[in-house]
């Protein structure tokens, strides 16, 4: 029995380990996806770092420009959140409807994150609301 429970917690340290394996990459290493977005919405900034981040199940990717913005891309290229220090976030990755409510209830915020998940977007603006959206681009909820 003490042996079976050193082998699992062997192989538990030893997941643990390859969980956190992220290594810096080329831009010509990122998914064609990632590459035109970034030619599309931040095609005047230039890339500081771009990294592979390989967790247990999950490939992403990270990418940091120059002018402070982080994006994050899943392992196919989508984007999953971009975030903004200095700037604000391009508007046209956000949803329509989502713009279309930021233009009615917070037209004088911009955006400063978007982050998207499986059925919903979560949008900071630069006064520090978070609001939550649905898939359709309903606001469900907000944090101050």
């Amino acid at each position: 029995m003490k042996k079976f429970v050193w082998i699992m917690m062997m192989l538990a340290m030893s997941w643990t380990a390859q969980a956190d394996n992220d290594r810096a990459i080329a831009y010509n290493e990122l998914p064609e996806k990632a590459k035109t977005f970034l030619a599309t919405h931040f095609a005047e900034r230039n890339i500081s770092l771009a990294k592979k981040d390989r967790d247990l199940f999950e490939v992403h990717y990270e990418v940091l420009l120059m002018g402070g913005e982080k994006i994050e891309f899943t392992r196919m290229g989508e984007w999953k959140e971009v975030s903004c220090r200095y700037a604000s976030v391009p508007m046209a990755i956000v949803p329509e409807p989502i713009r279309h409510y930021l233009a009615q209830h917070h037209p004088n915020h911009a955006v400063t994150e978007i982050s998207r998940e499986h059925r919903r977007y979560e949008v900071q603006l630069n006064g520090g609301l978070e609001l939550r959206f649905d898939a359709e681009g309903r606001m469900v909820g907000w944090d101050d």
